[in-house]
């Protein structure tokens, strides 16, 4: 089996990265705040697509994180970190609001840096 080139590594984890963020919105799709809050499940599964999205980004080369802005790339990383070691401080209300509004934005510019990646 022969080692994937350099780009289609990092590629493979912004996909990877969509991909989080699709089953993100696939998870609370029609919930509300409310929902949400008492639906330790989705909240775990949420939970662990943000730190995915987090992981993935220390795979993506400096050079595309530096010169691609409109993904928080540090950001991502510190959110994961955050809710892997300080787990037992993650307010619930916190992770709704960070999908709620932030989600849609993260993942039109992933789309966007996939589609330029592939040209």
């Amino acid at each position: 089996m022969t080692k994937p080139h350099r780009h289609e590594r990092w590629t493979f984890h912004l996909e990877q990265m969509v991909q989080a963020v699709n089953k993100i919105e696939r998870y609370v799709a029609g919930m509300s705040r409310k929902e949400f809050l008492h639906d330790d499940k989705t909240i775990d599964a949420v939970i662990r697509n943000l730190e995915i999205l987090g992981e993935a980004t220390h795979h993506i080369p400096n050079k595309v994180r530096k010169t691609y802005k409109p993904v928080p790339w540090l950001a991502l990383r510190h959110m994961r970190n955050f809710l892997a070691h300080e787990y037992f401080d993650v307010d619930p209300k916190v992770i709704w609001e960070t999908v709620a509004k932030d989600l849609q934005g993260l993942k039109m510019s992933l789309k966007r840096l996939r589609r330029d990646a592939a040209q």
